[in-house]
């Protein structure tokens, strides 16, 4: 989510960056023992690893034993990621383990010095110590090791592979269409009001109304609960509500964001549309009823009438079952 801003003790670290990684004596002896030799027989288990992380434990072991940088053709987020943490005698690869075994392996990550998060059915999310990936993959329960890789912000590419950019820009069409007196909508977890993406050149806001569910105080006319912030309140500063998960942001930035932050790089669908957006009750976990569905698209509506942008009905979704009173309740 290119929205959401991560904090992190970790320093991540693309497995081969053009400057030198620094490293501790006993590191590089670790790594020294495990880098393959050109010309000789894969290890054990080298063909149960990712080939772009056996890649990186060699260039990073060799990396470790020169003084010059190594050249690198791939992109930097075609690589696995590493971590390297302060108190570590050696990077860990941040990886995907596909395993016959969960709890054997979980074990012989923690005996590695490695650390495991995710425990999904066969497969375990963790960082293995670079030198320990080899054995590890060796073990008769594991079937796969898969390095993590870095993601990016591609915004600015789908927009063109959908020909957003060409509609945006009028191409072949009688005008341009950017969102200009459309309403975005959006019912999600929270969104990051203060954003420069969601606000105009002048530095305004674009969201029209915010209904945070989740909050208290104030609810919209002819609803019990939550809080309802106005353009007006949310430039004066009065708005408290938070995105704690960041997909609302994701989501709304997708749709209707300008992309202000990056001079207009990540530039979304409608991005000069105004946005009503609301906050589900259960927002800050992660999640919304149906409830929240049903009467924030209530909300949105209402507010569309009322703005005299609306002028008849929408349906939502075709019934995906007829007899929930929740999907009779989106048409």
């Amino acid at each position: 989510m290119f929205f959401k801003r991560w904090l992190s003790s970790l320093l991540l670290l693309v497995a081969l960056p053009a400057q030198l990684l620094a490293v501790p004596p006993q590191g590089k002896d670790r790594m020294a023992a495990v880098t393959a030799v050109p010309g000789q027989p894969p290890a054990p288990g080298d063909e149960k690893i990712d080939p772009l992380l056996r890649m990186t434990i060699d260039q990073v072991a060799e990396r470790w034993t020169r003084t010059q940088p190594l050249a690198v053709e791939l992109p930097p987020r075609n690589l696995p990621v590493v971590l390297e943490q302060d108190g570590l005698s050696e990077p860990l690869a941040q990886v995907f383990v596909r395993t016959d075994d969960v709890e054997s392996t979980l074990r012989a990550i923690d005996e590695a010095g490695g650390h495991h998060s995710t425990v999904t059915p066969g497969i375990v999310v963790g960082a293995i110590p670079l030198s320990a990936v080899r054995p590890f993959a060796a073990r008769p329960e594991i079937r796969f090791i898969e390095g993590s890789r870095w993601l990016k912000a591609t915004l600015d590419v789908s927009r063109g592979e959908i020909h957003a950019d060409q509609v945006q820009a009028g191409t072949g069409l009688a005008q341009p269409y950017d969102g200009t007196g459309v309403i975005v909508g959006v019912v999600d977890s929270g969104i990051d009001w203060s954003h420069a993406d969601f606000k105009d050149a002048s530095g305004k806001s674009r969201m029209q109304f915010l209904w945070d569910r989740s909050g208290t105080g104030s609810p919209p006319a002819g609803y019990t609960t939550g809080r309802e912030y106005t353009a007006a309140q949310i430039d004066g500063g009065l708005c408290t509500e938070v995105d704690k998960v960041g997909h609302g942001t994701h989501v709304t930035g997708t749709a209707a964001g300008n992309g202000n932050l990056r001079s207009g790089q990540y530039k979304g669908i409608a991005p000069e549309a105004d946005i009503f957006f609301v906050k589900g009750q259960f927002g800050d976990k992660g999640s919304f009823s149906t409830a929240d569905e049903i009467e924030g698209c209530d909300y949105i509506f209402k507010k569309a009438v009322d703005d005299g942008t609306l002028a008849h009905g929408v349906r939502l979704l075709e019934d995906e079952d007829p007899t929930r009173s929740s999907e009779r309740g989106r048409s």
